[in-house]
């Protein structure tokens, strides 16, 4: 008998967690997908004569087109300028999805030419004039140059010309966000000073290539949060005669495509890649040669690479290997979201085919970081916390601080999050490795609108989120039932908590407003006494608050006369069957009814003219229609009975529900109850609403589906 008993209430256990958990997974979840802005990218290259020496064999230039070559295509385009005194060559943004659009920029560049002085303010003013302003774009400038502005004035122009220029393009950079990131390259020629101040007045950063060999590098690490890619040099030496086999081990997951780079003191040798049963030839470009294993080709049980090349005795090289990663990452919150209640979210990636990568060892190589804010943006100045977790071993490492409970935010207590209106007790449980993906929760002391900002990190790049969170504070409720007493009841005690609840878990406080005479009320805490001292019928108002709201509820009592104590039930009996019986007896009119009786001297005019300007492709298409209004005999018809012979645009635009009754003036009166979106002109109809309809007006229907799209015309005859 006991072993019955406890398989019996192991079964309601377990199925009472079954609903607990198809409850939680019926709840709506929003996905944010992080969104990466495209990107236009102009380089500003420098070809004076003193590159000859800096750039002897244009080594520098072929590593900007293997730049070119080998940046994966993810909604980027590229043009250049070539400047010394004068603009020598350029070539307007150009996008890169194909490689033929990369053929032809790399083409171009072939007839750049070192030769004569520098004139930096050309160069940048007419980089910065190649880039319009497009929304949802970011614009960078990527300034390469071996020294500072030189001019001899044999054209006129002078270096103090060049240098205002300068500054003011920097300034209107600046203004407009244009990033403008400056290399200085090989032996610069004067102070690199200039070249940091425009980095840093727009936002960028200065670097510095001391050999053309090196420029590849820096290149990848300006834009390596902005790609999701990541360049790893494999063999930097000097190398005997004969052959070469560098073998290259490829550590990153999930790849979509890797490129291959060799750079040499010397012409490269035949080169080739081998990449599990494939063997890939470079494209040698006499001092670099390029090799790339595409989309569909990468496989994720490959872990190694073999480049094998000819080299000469003495012959220096190197290697690199850039992988590129193409997936969503998303961040999926529960909705809706209340406070003091943890909130679960997912942080994880999706496939191009949609499919989500569950997958604990790749998770595991990145980082989360989460801001949120009362005001729109980071708020760091106020407002702004945050929790840098590192997903590691399957746990996420965070100080506790007055956050977000869970660990997802963690901070300070600032101005913008006031009093401690997130909270983190949790901060190293908070974000984990869970169901393939990574989990965490969210919890809001207080309700109002948050601003959580995220970044995802691994090797390869980082993925920000942006997420306005509404977090809602639910109203306590509760009821309490009518009291019914007598001057000669005892005094009632009523325990509120009893009656009220808060389902954010918020403590509730109670306050009794206004007086009323013939009723004694007083409070004590959540107990309430009231003591009748005069019959009649009263309603004291109980403030119930939750620290955020105030709900006002009125309470019913009824000190019912001793003479009529037991006369009160079959007079609220009496009443209340009059009441039915008036409802009963009292239909009310139809509004369209209505509008048939009060319209009925009046008699249609003129008439309709009907365009169908949408239909579904698969039906014989409906001609024009007309309809002689002034031959209609009823001061009002259905739009559907026009057009009966039409009964499934009828049905879907709802016609039958669209009613047209005579008016004066030659006017008629438009009434509908119909789901579609009616307009005459620019003007929605709302339903159930008298719209006036004149010649000349025209009227539109558009089916709820967006299948049909039916246009009316009221034209004036000649009767």
């Amino acid at each position: 008998m006991k072993a019955t008993r406890i398989l019996i209430w192991s079964v309601v256990l377990m199925l009472t967690l079954s609903f607990v958990s198809q409850a939680q997974e019926s709840e709506p979840v929003r996905e944010i997908t992080s969104q990466r802005t495209g990107l236009d990218l102009i380089f500003a290259i420098d070809c004076s004569g003193s590159l000859k020496s800096n750039d002897p064999d244009r080594t520098g230039l072929g590593m900007v087109k293997t730049f070119i070559d080998t940046i994966h295509a993810e909604d980027i385009r590229i043009g250049y300028v070539a400047y010394n005194d004068r603009i020598q060559a350029s070539l307007e943004l150009v996008s890169i999805e194909n490689q033929e659009d990369r053929e032809i920029l790399k083409q171009s560049m072939d007839s750049i030419v070192y030769s004569r002085d520098t004139d930096m303010g050309l160069g940048l003013s007419y980089a910065y004039h190649q880039m319009p302003d497009e929304a949802g774009r970011k614009r960078v400038i990527v300034l390469i140059s071996d020294g500072e502005t030189d001019l001899k004035g044999r054209d006129g122009r002078t270096t103090e010309q060049s240098n205002a220029e300068l500054m003011q393009c920097v300034r209107q950079c600046q203004k407009e966000n244009i990033q403008i990131y400056t290399i200085a390259f090989g032996t610069y020629d004067g102070s690199r000073t200039d070249l940091e101040r425009m980095a840093e007045d727009t936002g960028a950063e200065s670097y510095s290539a001391e050999t053309p060999e090196k420029l590849i590098e820096v290149l990848y690490g300006i834009f390596k949060n902005v790609l999701s890619c990541k360049i790893q040099p494999y063999s930097s030496g000097v190398y005997a005669d004969g052959q070469q086999s560098i073998h290259c081990i490829l550590d990153e997951p999930y790849l979509d495509e890797i490129a291959v780079i060799l750079i040499s003191s010397g012409n490269v040798g035949e080169t080739s890649i081998l990449y599990g049963e494939k063997q890939i030839h470079a494209v040698n470009l006499n001092h670099y040669a390029v090799g790339k294993i595409g989309y569909g080709e990468v496989r994720d049980d490959i872990k190694e690479l073999t480049v094998q090349t000819t080299t000469s005795a003495g012959q220096s090289l190197q290697v690199y290997v850039i992988s590129y990663r193409s997936l969503t990452p998303v961040l999926a919150f529960r909705q809706p979201i209340y406070k003091n209640k943890d909130i679960p979210y997912q942080v994880y990636f999706r496939k191009k085919d949609g499919e989500i990568i569950r997958d604990m060892d790749f998770y595991g190589r990145f980082q989360w970081e989460l801001k949120a804010d009362r005001e729109e943006g980071t708020g760091e100045e106020e407002g702004g916390e945050k929790v840098k977790e590192g997903v590691d071993g399957g746990a996420v490492d965070g100080e506790k601080k007055k956050g977000v409970d869970g660990g997802a935010v963690d901070g300070d207590k600032k101005k913008g999050v006031d009093g401690g209106a997130v909270d983190g007790e949790k901060a190293k449980e908070g974000m984990s490795l869970a169901n393939g993906v990574m989990e965490g929760t969210v919890n809001f002391r207080e309700s109002g609108t948050y601003f959580l900002n995220g970044i995802l990190k691994d090797g390869l790049g980082s993925y920000p989120f942006q997420l306005e969170a509404v977090v809602e504070n639910r109203l306590p409720l509760g009821s309490v039932p009518e009291i019914r007493c007598t001057v000669l009841s005892e005094a009632e005690k009523l325990c509120l908590n009893e009656y009220f609840d808060d389902e954010d878990g918020d403590v509730l406080t109670y306050e009794v407003t206004g007086s009323e005479d013939g009723l004694k009320l007083s409070l004590e805490g959540d107990r309430l006494f009231l003591k009748p001292e005069r019959s009649g019928n009263y309603a004291p108002v109980i403030q119930v608050k939750d620290g955020e709201a105030v709900t006002e509820y009125e309470l019913s009592v009824i000190v019912v006369p001793l003479w009529r104590e037991y006369w009160w039930a079959l007079l609220l009996l009496v009443l209340a069957a009059a009441l039915v019986i008036g409802k009963l007896a009292h239909r009310p009119v139809p509004e369209v009814e209505k509008l048939e009786i009060e319209n009925r001297k009046n008699r249609f005019a003129g008439k309709l003219d009907a365009y169908f300007t949408a239909q579904p492709e698969t039906e014989e298409e409906i001609p024009p229609l007309s309809f002689e209004m002034y031959r209609v005999k009823d001061n009002q018809v259905s739009l559907g009975s026009l057009m009966r012979e039409y009964p499934d645009a009828c049905d879907r635009l709802g016609l039958d529900e669209i009613t047209l009754t005579a008016d004066e003036d030659r006017r008629m009166i438009l009434y509908h109850t119909s789901g579609a979106s009616v307009m005459i002109g620019n003007s929605i109809l709302c339903k159930r609403i008298r719209y006036s309809v004149s010649f000349g007006d025209v009227i539109y229907i558009t089916s709820e589906d967006k299948v049909y799209d039916l246009e009316i015309h009221y034209i004036a005859v000649i009767q």
